[in-house]
């Protein structure tokens, strides 16, 4: 009785196997449900982010994702997030997950390997991949701690922003013939930075030719 019973927790109600993708499941939410519960066991064992968790995400999602065909996380998370029973933040959930997918290799790595919170610190840093593995390997290197880790993504920042501050500024030269080509000039440029943000600097330089 105990062998069918296992057997039939392996499966799900449409007769596939629970970690492959079921089509029907997806459409029923069973994967927002079933995902709910083991994320809140990992909860009660431990309310910190973990490896546990962001690989536990990763596996959940590719099967989510495969049996959906949805590709968009915003609508995963905000189901999960609608249970009741579960006690991660949105943002948590999301910044575990982001551990996986930056770091996949941690899933087997154990040696050398630092505290989960200094991936999270670096997987969720507003900075390029290549940058967040150039301060992987610095902090794995030299054994940093959390704190040091944030200090070396702080650093980098500033870097950054130094050159979007260098960047606020925008000079350009407006070459046109007749009035007509001037306001066909000055809407190209307006289109050409619509995504500007608010502050930045504009010098435009007009230029007639004959």
């Amino acid at each position: 009785m105990n062998n069918i019973n296992d057997l039939n927790q392996n499966f799900c109600t449409h007769g596939l196997q629970k970690d492959k993708p079921c089509h029907f499941c997806a459409q029923e939410g069973v994967y927002f449900q079933r995902d709910t519960e083991v994320f809140e066991g990992i909860y009660l064992k431990s309310s910190n982010l973990s490896f546990e968790l962001a690989f536990e995400l990763d596996k959940r999602i590719k099967i989510w994702k495969e049996a959906s065909k949805n590709l968009y996380l915003g609508d995963y998370f905000k189901a999960i997030k609608k249970s009741e029973r579960i006690r991660w933040s949105e943002n948590s959930l999301r910044q575990a997950y982001t551990v996986a997918l930056e770091f996949p290799d941690l899933a087997e790595k154990r040696e050398n390997r630092l505290c989960f919170s200094s991936y999270r610190e670096i997987a969720n840093a507003g900075i390029s991949s290549e940058e967040k593995q150039e301060i992987l390997k610095i902090a794995e290197d030299e054994k940093l701690r959390f704190e040091e880790v944030r200090k070396l993504i702080k650093n980098e920042y500033k870097k950054e922003e130094v050159q979007e501050i260098d960047n606020s500024e925008i000079k350009e030269e407006i070459v046109y013939h007749t009035e007509e080509d001037f306001i066909k000039n000055i809407k190209k440029f307006i289109q050409s930075h619509k995504d500007l943000e608010g502050g930045t600097t504009i010098t435009l330089k007009f230029k007639k030719r004959k």
